[in-house]
């Protein structure tokens, strides 16, 4: 949630990449837009915070009915 109250949802398909490369993307993305973003630890902290969900082949199911 963002300081005005909005907020922001992430696709699922992008919260399956490492979080180091979700906070490099998103730095590159603050120093062309010249936006001030959290620090890099911050950011990492957040995600170690917020877990993803895998999922698993619908596949797989097939085999155990």
């Amino acid at each position: 949630m963002l300081s005005t109250k909005e907020t922001i949802k992430v696709p699922k398909v992008i919260r399956m990449i490492i979080p180091e490369r979700i906070v490099n993307q998103y730095m590159t993305y603050c120093q062309e837009s010249r936006f001030t973003p959290l620090s890099r630890a911050t950011l990492l902290r957040i995600f170690s915070k917020c877990a993803t969900s895998v999922r698993a082949p619908v596949q797989a199911l097939d085999y155990l009915s």
